[in-house]
């Protein structure tokens, strides 16, 4: 028989090993909970560190006595208003930090106001000694929580926007590019019935893609120039894009409805329409995934213009096949699944002929790149233009590099003759004057 102090000897180390169990637990719960975030957006591991970061430095405050002689207990809401304007984005930090100060600044005044009119019988000035503090606490809390979101890993609700817009297009390019040969059976690599619930997944992430989109844009029009935006980036444009976008994943969904229907053309009709079907779906996807790379590399879309050109073409060869009298011999439903498909199709065409025409705006007011020119650029820039000179027999060798001419003058060919080097800061404006320079 144990001892009433074996007893509770005991029951302490059971209490002690329940106790260490259920924070072994906790603990690997938040380490599931922590990496699958990590995972899911590892940014917001890192707002999470500059949010413990921005408080603990806003709480020093309360320990410096310099501080605390001045402002004492309300260096509290200093801290609170680190909680409060601390957002995921600079756009948003921004946004309530201009707004709670305006707001600061505007009580505080009304306050005074209410006070110098409760006063006047005594004709006395009121004192603004609170309204300083109160103003000063605000900004101090504010300014840290924007420092500190703009300095340390900033996250940029202008760029989000910017890699939604792309991302919504390449989603939709994705599908096209693979629903002809899924539904005409003309490809391996099909689609199947495991991954139509992810299929259908990121067409709803297209399809609920506003409120997200306009909350980016409200957020993107507070944020400073960053990265390749600049002051006045055309921020709405990437509003009519993802609309467009939205419009193109409905009919979208609705193709994806005939893949696993069980009403189905006959194998004689899906054949007819198959090359026109397939050409469309194609050149759309390929068109769109053109776009949205143009989007990523924010360059002039000029490459998806040929596949829109060619869904066009295939979309205006739709027409006489189905008023041509091939149909007469088969029954209506047999022909009504593919004609219907092959109609959404068409009107996919003209959607990306939308989208591609916005981005094109969207190109020409952003003012992005032109990726040919930049070929030919370098193409003239990194070229050699050698010229054999008929008196002398020498051989000038012009370069154009960073705007600057740079002639090397080999002189009679001689080994033992060290070329002369001259450059010239001029900027020539094509190769056949560096070459009159050279000569």
């Amino acid at each position: 028989m144990e001892s009433p102090n074996q007893e509770t000897s005991s029951h302490i180390r059971n209490c002690f090993n329940a106790k260490f169990e259920h924070f072994k637990t906790n603990v690997g719960d938040i380490s599931k909970l922590t990496k699958q975030l990590a995972k899911d957006d590892s940014r917001r591991i890192v707002h999470s560190i500059k949010v413990g970061f921005a408080i603990t430095l806003i709480s020093l405050f309360y320990y410096f006595d310099p501080f605390y002689n001045g402002l004492g207990v309300d260096a509290m809401w200093a801290v609170l208003t680190v909680v409060v304007v601390f957002e995921f984005s600079v756009g948003a930090t921004l946004g309530k930090g201009v707004n709670r100060v305006v707001a600061t600044v505007l009580g505080g005044f009304s306050a005074v106001g209410a006070h110098k009119l409760s006063s006047l019988p005594e004709e006395k000035l009121p004192k603004l000694e609170p309204l300083f503090l109160g103003l000063s606490v605000f900004l101090t809390g504010t300014s840290t929580a924007v420092i500190i979101c703009v300095v340390i890993c900033p996250v940029w609700a202008g760029s989000d926007l910017h890699s939604l817009a792309a991302t919504n297009l390449e989603t939709l390019a994705e599908f096209f590019q693979e629903f002809g040969g899924e539904y005409f059976k003309a490809s391996s690599d099909a689609f199947s019935k495991d991954n139509n619930k992810l299929t259908l997944d990121r067409l709803k992430k297209v399809l609920d893609s506003k409120n997200n989109v306009d909350s980016l844009l409200n957020l993107a029009m507070w944020e400073p120039r960053h990265r390749h935006f600049k002051y006045d980036h055309p921020w709405t444009q990437y509003q009519n894009i993802s609309e467009l976008a939205r419009r193109c994943a409905c009919r979208a969904e609705v193709l994806h409805s005939f893949l696993f229907t069980q009403i189905q053309a006959p194998t004689e009709v899906k054949v007819k329409f198959r090359e026109t079907c397939m050409t469309m779906s194609t050149e759309s996807g390929k068109a769109l995934k053109e776009l949205s790379l143009a989007i990523k590399r924010m360059n002039q879309p000029s490459n998806a213009n040929h596949h829109v050109q060619n869904a066009i073409q295939a979309a205006q060869n739709l027409c006489p096949l189905l008023t041509s009298n091939i149909w007469e011999n088969l029954n209506l439903s047999d022909v009504t699944p593919a004609a219907t498909v092959a109609t959404i199709l068409a009107d996919v065409v003209a959607c990306t002929e939308e989208i591609a025409k916005a981005v094109q705006e969207l190109a020409s007011l952003a003012k992005f790149k032109d990726k040919n020119n930049a070929v030919m650029e370098g193409r003239v820039a990194c070229g050699i233009n050698r010229t054999k000179l008929a008196n002398q027999g020498s051989i000038n060798r012009s370069y154009l590099s960073n705007n600057q001419l740079i002639i090397i003058h080999d002189g009679d060919l001689s080994p033992l003759c060290s070329p002369k080097i001259s450059i010239s800061d001029q900027d020539p404006p094509s190769l056949a004057m560096a070459q009159q320079n050279a000569e």
